[in-house]
Parts: structure tokens; C-alpha cells; sequence
């Protein structure tokens, strides 16, 4: 089921089928060369020739784009039509808005959690693209060409399989083309799809060549503690070396959370917001709009903040818990190093994460699963 197409030599946006327009808006924004995702895509995407499509590459190399330019190009050439893109979070699904109206598509209407507002006639005919985080919110009208399900591994993670499964055979059964988008192509995604999808010719895969890999351009660093104490001595050691920095630091717990907080508090350290499943919807934005408009230094987070946010700054990511299996290290350390720059991940760890860290650095380019 597993194959890669060739990457073809394309050397610019000129070469690749989008709306005129868009290329204008590409050049304005500075972006001047598709990255390999991005050349395997979105022709393939815009002939609209399979039913399905599976997309996946690393985080940070223009995974959005890869189906928001064709998409929005059919949309352009095609006034009638609509899509719909689902996300697994608002934040994911308010991104894809803010990438969409980087482009100059205004006609975007963000469901926010809605359910049934795509039967609502006025709004579905007032408006092309549809974009929601919540799988009840994918209802096949008509005109739909495509329904767009991005961080498709978060849905199987997050428990929705059976409720995923329904809605992709949902698909099926209608002219509208389905898009399945991730970071990586595991043994989980590829036993999903095997058993979504019985003939393999339903889905066609565009897989980046480095998929499975962590960014060659992040440093990775471990540090050893044998107990706990030394452990938040090391913390607070990094800090302090990197306190003019943006860092992204990770616990795999709330109760971890409090604990970094009162250890830079031990410092007098402030300038820092906390974003986890717990807080009110209101209050993760704001920590997030912080972070992002670079006005607290330290964002601390579950592993809620290690897929589908984008951190062009961040050169730092701290593991202060060590994440439990390579999946999460890879999404963790795929938050630094976006777009080709620099980054460098700093894990802590004990005694019982000892087998993990050889794996890792055994073949830090090809982190097994």
C-alpha cells in the first residue's frame, strides 16, 4: 500500500496548477518555492482524479498550503463549489483560517463548534469554504468537492476511530473527494486505512520521502538526573542559560505544569503562560496568542501543543517530563525547527526512560515508532 512518487524539479509556483491570483499572493508574501510536499500535492490534488487522498510530511514544511492552493483554486475557478476542512482543535482550525485569509480567500466561514450550520441553506449558498474542528460537523452537501480531515492521527488518538471510520465511508457514498492529512504515516494510520478502505486503488497516497523522520536541522540534547531534585536543578539551570530565549517546555501531566511554574517562580521568573486541556477555551487562546506574538518567553504545555501549532520563532523545546514513546518525541521536537531553521530539543530524563533515549539517538533521523 506504501509507495512514494517522484519529485519533480519545478522551481516555482508557475509551474504548479493554482489560480493566478494565488501565485500574485504567494510572491507577495515572500514565498517563492513550493517545498517538496507541496510539488507532490497539488496537482495531484487539483486533477481531482482519486476519491481519496492521503498527505502526510514532517512538521513545518507547508502541509496546509499543499491542500488549501488547489483547493481555494477550484473554488476560485468554480463559484458554486464548496469545501470543508476539519481539524481536531479550534486553535488547529483557526490557523487554517488565518492561512486561508493570508491568501486573500475571505469566503470563509469558521463553524466554531457548530454542528448543523452546514444545513443552514443561507449560510451554507453565502459561503465556499467551511472549516470546523469536530467530526459531527462533516454533513455532505451538495456541491462539496472535497472534505478535508487534517491531523487525521489526532481523531484515532483522541478515541474517535469508530466515529472516523463512519465519516470517511460517509464520503464515499457522495461525489465529494475526501483529503486525510498528518505528520506521519505509522503503523496505527496504515492498519486504519487497510481496514477503511478494502481496495487499495480508493486511496492514493502522497508521501513526503522524509515522513517518518525528525527534522535533520534540530539539535537533540539529553540530560540524565537520578533523582528529582537534580532533575529541577537542571530545569532551572536552562533557564537561567536560556532566559533571552523562546522555549516551549513539555510535561506529560497538569501536576508536572504546577510544578514547573513554582520552579521558575523559585527564580522570579514570570514572563511565561501555561496552555493545557484544562483551562477554559478563552484562556488557552489568549496563552497562545502570547506566545505566538512573542509576548511571554515560555509557553508550558501538555502534549496539547505538540501537533498542527506553528512556532516560526521557537529555536528551544524543552522536555521536562520525557515523552513516552518516539510518536510523541517526534510531534514534541517537530515544534522547533519549522521551515528549514534551526532548532534544538533538550530532554530530561530518568533511569526508566533510559532504553527510549538509545533508540533515539542510536538514529535520531529515523525514530522508530
Amino acid at each position: 500500500m506504501l509507495f512514494f512518487r517522484k519529485i519533480f524539479n519545478f522551481c516555482s509556483f508557475n509551474n504548479l496548477q493554482i489560480h493566478d491570483s494565488l501565485k500574485e499572493q504567494l510572491n507577495a508574501l515572500k514565498i517563492k518555492k513550493p517545498s517538496p510536499i507541496q510539488k507532490l500535492s497539488i496537482n495531484i490534488l487539483k486533477s481531482m482524479k482519486y476519491q481519496n487522498y492521503y498527505m502526510a510530511a514532517q512538521t513545518g514544511t507547508g502541509k496546509t498550503l499543499a491542500y488549501l492552493l488547489p483547493i481555494i483554486s477550484l473554488l476560485k475557478e468554480n463559484t458554486n463549489k464548496k469545501a470543508l476542512i476539519i481539524a481536531p482543535t479550534k486553535e488547529l482550525s483557526k490557523q487554517i483560517e488565518k492561512e486561508c485569509l493570508k491568501l486573500k480567500f475571505v469566503n470563509i466561514y469558521n463553524l466554531q463548534g457548530k454542528i448543523n450550520n452546514l444545513q443552514n441553506e443561507e449560510i451554507y449558498n453565502k459561503h465556499q469554504l467551511f472549516i470546523g474542528n469536530n467530526l459531527n460537523q462533516i454533513q455532505i452537501q451538495k456541491n462539496l468537492l472535497f472534505c478535508v480531515i487534517d491531523e487525521i492521527d489526532s481523531f484515532i488518538e483522541f478515541g474517535f476511530k469508530n466515529e472516523l471510520k463512519e465519516k470517511i465511508l460517509e464520503i464515499q457514498n457522495q461525489e465529494t473527494k475526501g483529503i486525510f492529512v498528518s505528520a506521519n504515516y505509522n503503523k496505527q494510520l496504515n492498519y486504519f486505512f487497510q481496514e477503511t478502505f478494502q481496495q487499495r486503488n480508493q486511496l492514493k497516497l502522497i508521501l513526503e520521502q522524509k515522513t517518518n523522520q525528525n527534522l535533520e536541522n534540530i539539535e537533540h540534547e539529553f540530560a540524565f538526573h537520578e533523582n528529582e531534585i537534580e532533575k529541577k536543578q537542571n530545569f532551572q539551570g536552562l533557564i537561567k542559560e536560556f532566559k533571552n530565549q523562546r522555549i516551549l517546555v513539555f510535561a506529560n501531566s497538569n501536576i508536572s505544569i504546577n510544578d514547573i511554574c513554582k520552579l521558575l517562580q523559585e527564580i522570579k521568573y514570570t514572563n511565561y503562560v501555561i496552555y493545557n486541556g484544562t483551562q477554559q477555551t478563552e484562556e488557552r487562546e489568549q496563552s497562545l496568542d502570547k506566545f505566538q506574538k512573542q509576548q511571554a518567553k515560555i509557553m508550558i504545555s501538555t502534549n496539547l501543543a505538540s501537533k498542527g501549532l506553528d512556532f516560526p520563532f521557537l529555536k528551544y523545546v524543552i522536555n521536562f517530563d520525557f515523552p513516552i514513546n518516539g510518536f510523541e518525541y517526534i510531534n514534541r521536537a517537530g515544534r522547533t525547527g519549522r521551515a528549514g531553521k534551526n532548532g534544538t530539543v533538550i530532554s530530561l530524563y530518568g533511569k526508566q526512560d533510559v532504553k527510549l533515549v538509545e533508540q533515539i539517538e542510536m538514529d535520531k533521523y529515523n525514530i522508530q515508532l
